[in-house]
């Protein structure tokens, strides 16, 4: 046979095995769309572009030898190998892209996804699935690239024997403790560990050596932590895990943190409390997971009571967040649009002697709302008619007279 005529009929093949695919996906997208599951969908649509140069390099790598019988066999093997190493590339590629498309279905599933009760998955239910499936995609990844690296290898010229006894070692540990990659056991083992016990999930807050970060990524061997000052640092999987490290507990209704202010004991609570339920409905709902926004005296003295905020967020980061924006809004509802001096500690909560008639409040002015003062102010008028002038006033008196 000429030559030309060979190369056309090698060509029409080529484009005959891309016609094929062409057709077969069209049919399957079609049937896809009828069936009420999405895993059909999901395969197909992940599976069409790898299979592409599947096909058309299979039919070229059988259309070869009938076609060109009189072509020298050395150049021939030659582009036979070619063939079969992109081939082999490719079915790493059909693989790595079902396990994305799984990875990204299930974790859309779970997402979707209602208990018996109704109660949708929380974010750190969600965050652990992540964090198991993205690891178990790794691995899944790791073992597909070793298993065609050793196809690669036994397609090469000179190698037959060396990748044949790799894949008749005992297994995929043996196999690479054989080419002494032992880090490379280590790293994949660790990722097992971790997908299964999960110690720490994405976003929770790791202490790593004095470095303080929230786990930003974790991959088959190194994690991610990213701190508030925009620095990272990448930690291997193996130092992790021999090592001590720090996180803060965690609970699938949330995490909680309190701000605490110490008041003089005339300050109205109800107020407070109706203060803390505001700024987290407004200024901090951004924040606020919208579940617990509470206020209690958790400690009172002869001269001051601290009032202790309680509120909640979906995670660590977030609840600092949370409770800054709190405090700010905190200080600012003390005394809307006048100056005043905050009470650090129950220490700087002391009350000082009136400075005459008519001044029967603190010389400090304390953590105390408007209203208060409003109140206050009224109760020392009327103060200023029943006691006299040069009577001693006790404490008792002036708690009683600023409305306690």
């Amino acid at each position: 046979m000429e030559w030309y005529l060979s190369l056309t009929l090698f060509c029409t093949a080529i484009i005959a095995a891309i016609i094929v695919h062409a057709t077969i996906f069209l049919v399957l997208t079609l049937l896809a769309e009828r069936t009420s599951t999405l895993w059909d969908d999901v395969i197909v649509a992940y599976s069409k572009w790898p299979l592409l140069p599947i096909l058309p390099l299979a039919a070229a790598l059988i259309a070869l030898p009938p076609l060109f019988p009189d072509m020298d066999p050395r150049l021939r093997g030659v582009l036979q190998k070619i063939l079969g190493i992109f081939l082999i590339i490719s079915a790493y590629w059909l693989l790595s892209s079902l396990s994305r498309g799984a990875y990204q279905r299930y974790l859309h599933q779970k997402q979707q996804q209602q208990y018996s009760n109704g109660r949708p998955l929380t974010p750190r239910e969600l965050s652990r699935i992540k964090t198991t499936l993205m690891l178990m995609r790794r691995v899944w990844q790791v073992v597909c690239g070793f298993m065609c690296g050793v196809g690669i290898i036994m397609v090469l010229p000179g190698a037959n024997r060396l990748g044949a006894w790799l894949y008749a070692s005992a297994g995929l540990i043996g196999a690479l403790v054989g080419i002494v990659i032992q880090p490379a056991v280590s790293d994949l083992l660790n990722a097992l560990r971790l997908s299964a016990h999960q110690p720490f999930s994405l976003g929770d807050e790791l202490i790593v050596g004095g470095f303080c970060g929230i786990v930003e990524e974790i991959a088959w061997d190194y994690i991610v932590l990213a701190a508030d000052t925009g620095y990272r640092r990448i930690i291997p999987i193996d130092q992790l895990l021999s090592s001590t490290y720090e996180t803060r507990a965690r609970s699938i209704n949330g995490v909680r943190g309190t701000i605490t202010l110490w008041t003089d004991l005339c300050t109205n609570v109800n107020w407070w409390r109706s203060q803390i339920e505001f700024i987290c409905n407004g200024p901090a709902r951004t924040y606020w997971d919208g579940k617990v926004a509470e206020l209690a005296v958790t400690e009172c003295t002869a001269s001051a009571k601290a009032l202790t905020f309680t509120v909640s967020a979906t995670d660590w980061p977030t609840l600092d967040t949370l409770k800054t924006a709190v405090l700010e809004c905190l200080c600012d509802a003390m005394h809307p649009g006048r100056s005043h001096r905050p009470v650090a500690s129950q220490d700087d909560a002391i009350w000082e002697q009136p400075m005459g008639v008519g001044m029967l409040y603190e010389t400090e002015t304390l953590a105390t709302p408007a209203s208060d003062m409003k109140i206050r102010a009224k109760k020392v008028d009327h103060a200023q008619e029943t006691l006299s002038n040069t009577m001693p006033l006790e404490r008792a008196d002036i708690i009683w007279a600023t409305g306690a």
